[in-house]
C-alpha cells in the first residue's frame, strides 16, 4: 500500500513560558514551585524570624529533612546573608539547629529592635499623645 502523499500535520505540542525560553531554560516550573521560599538578602527591612519561620513550615509542607534545608540555603542566600554563609564553619552549614541559631543572631531583630517597633506601632495605632 503507497503511503499518502501529504501526511497529516503534527499536532502542536505544548511549549514552557515564553519567560523560560528567555533565559534559556527549558525545564518547566513544577506548581508547588510557587511555595518555595524567596530569596534572603540580609537586609535591614528583611525579617529574619519571619523567614526561618517560613523556611521551617515549607520544610513541612514539603518532608524535607534537616538536611535537605541545609542543601537549600545556599540557593536561597543573596548579597550579605550568601557571604555569611560563607563564613560559617562546616558544623554551622551541616546542623540545621546551629544554623538557624546563628543566622539568627546575625540578622535577627534585637531585644531593642522588637520594643522599638512595638512602640512605633503602638504610637501609629493610638498616636504619640494618646494616653488609655
Amino acid at each position: 500500500m503507497a503511503e499518502p502523499e501529504n501526511p497529516p500535520p503534527t499536532p502542536p505540542q505544548p511549549s514552557t513560558s515564553h519567560a523560560a525560553d528567555a533565559v534559556g531554560d527549558i525545564t518547566p516550573r513544577r506548581s508547588d514551585d510557587k511555595y518555595a521560599p524567596s530569596l534572603f538578602y540580609g537586609k535591614s527591612n528583611e525579617d529574619a524570624d519571619t523567614y526561618i519561620a517560613y523556611i521551617e513550615r515549607y520544610k513541612a509542607y514539603k518532608h524535607l529533612s534537616d538536611d535537605e534545608v541545609l542543601e537549600l540555603l545556599p540557593v536561597l542566600l543573596r548579597d550579605a546573608a550568601s557571604d555569611f554563609y560563607d563564613s560559617l564553619t562546616t558544623a554551622q552549614k551541616t546542623n540545621w539547629s546551629d544554623f538557624k541559631n546563628t543566622f539568627l543572631q546575625r540578622f535577627g531583630r534585637s531585644t531593642a529592635q522588637r520594643w522599638n517597633d512595638t512602640n512605633y506601632a503602638l504610637d501609629r495605632k493610638t498616636g504619640p499623645n494618646d494616653c488609655r
